[in-house]
């Protein structure tokens, strides 16, 4: 359900990191953290900026 809610918030609001996540949804660090990771394996986001805060886009 996060995951779906991630690929709506995505193209609406530019990339993102962690941070956003946490802010809007109310989630801690580490459980945005876990999330962004599934979704960066199989290819549905990933890491268009590195470095401390990472920014993550659609694939």
């Amino acid at each position: 359900m996060l995951r779906r809610k991630i690929t709506g918030f995505i193209p609406m609001h530019g990339p993102v990191k962690s941070e956003d996540l946490m802010r809007v949804y109310g989630i801690s660090r580490q459980a945005a953290g876990k999330e962004l990771a599934r979704m960066t394996d199989p290819g549905l986001i990933r890491a268009a900026e590195r470095g401390r805060a990472t920014r993550y886009v659609m694939a």
